[in-house]
């Protein structure tokens, strides 16, 4: 009986509070690059990958770029998370899908779509939903250790 007080008056409370934050102009807005504002559509070869453990298979995918509609893009300053950076003929790509990528596959990045595939050599081509990560540590971790196009 004595649990059921605790926990009541605990949901209670939780729910008085997100009211309360709602009423006072809602939480936040997450800084996040929007997949169909960017409107990307890059073709490439995969250069290097960066499978980083504790990120359920996000990573770094650095790709050479065969062809793209956008050459350059940084959003590094304008948004806390966002899906990639494109420089000098190259891209590197943050967020999921890494651990299914080798170096030599080909990848094509459709934002409008919100998709990313990619032939595997020697194994059955790959699509996926193209997602943006929010984990701060991984902005954090990938800021600190990679991002050599900077």
């Amino acid at each position: 009986m004595k649990y059921k007080i605790i926990i009541t008056s605990f949901v209670i409370s939780l729910v008085f509070i997100m009211c309360l934050r709602c009423t006072q102009g809602g939480f936040p807005p997450i800084e996040k690059a929007s997949l169909k504002d960017m409107n990307l559509h890059l073709i490439g070869v995969v250069d290097s990958v960066k499978k980083l453990n504790g990120y359920s298979g996000t990573g770094v995918i650095s790709i050479k770029v065969l062809s793209s509609n956008i050459k350059y893009y940084d959003p590094r300053d304008s948004f806390r998370y966002y899906y990639c950076i494109i420089k000098n003929g190259y891209a590197e790509v943050y967020g999921g899908h890494a651990s299914h990528c080798d170096v030599g596959d080909t990848l094509e990045n459709n934002t409008d779509k919100e998709l990313i595939s990619w032939k595997n050599r020697g194994k059955k081509d790959q699509e996926y939903t193209i997602w943006i990560n929010t984990n701060n540590r991984f902005y954090d971790y990938i800021n600190e250790h990679y991002q050599k196009l900077k």
